[in-house]
């Protein structure tokens, strides 16, 4: 990964920060593109869950069954889980439209190749919202009743990164609600590419 976050000086010495889409900059490693499909339908990748260490993990992360209707999108899903949760590694086989790269990701650089794959990611409040935002790459962010603070109040885009839409709870556990949001928009996003 190349990180270009260096700040402008201007003439007049004052402290300029420029903010650039993308400062985060994948070299693409040649084993995790031939693991794509290359057809010319939409990649999606997709994180529901997050580490189980952390302290609003059980507001943030669902179980993939949660997202069955989703999954239903005629796209190309593409699994960013380097591990999965004892529920989910029972019920991975029902959802085979799910392709799973947890053996090609090693480290975070190979997570950061495999979105540079993908046309979107559709994850919850992780640290793979925050790669693909900035990497530039358009990610939807399903963002829980009590968010964190990084991503305000009240608003469904988010001053951090220009590339990133925001699908937050109405109320606390209800994502019942939000996903067919999120089918609505993504059935949108296909017709427009």
């Amino acid at each position: 990964l190349d990180i270009n976050l260096q700040p402008q000086r201007s003439s007049s010495n004052k402290l300029d920060l420029e903010w650039i889409q993308e400062y985060i900059k994948c070299k693409i490693k040649l084993s995790l593109i031939l693991v794509l499909h290359l057809n010319a339908v939409q990649r999606v990748g997709l994180v529901w869950a997050g580490s189980t260490k952390h302290e609003n993990d059980a507001n943030r992360s669902l179980a993939l069954d949660a997202l069955d209707s989703l999954l239903q999108v005629d796209v190309e899903w593409h699994s960013l889980h380097k591990e999965y949760r004892l529920h989910d590694q029972g019920i991975l086989h029902q959802y085979p439209q799910l392709l799973q790269h947890q053996d090609a990701i090693q480290d975070f650089s190979d997570t950061a190749a495999l979105i540079e794959c993908l046309d979107l990611v559709i994850t919850v409040d992780t640290s793979v919202a925050h790669l693909a935002g900035a990497m530039g790459k358009p990610v939807w962010i399903l963002i829980p009743f009590a968010p964190d603070y990084r991503w305000l109040l009240d608003r469904e885009d988010s001053p951090w990164y220009p590339t990133a839409r925001l699908f937050r709870q109405p109320v606390l556990n209800d994502w019942d609600s939000v996903i067919p949001k999120i089918i609505q928009a993504l059935q949108r996003y296909i017709k427009q590419s």
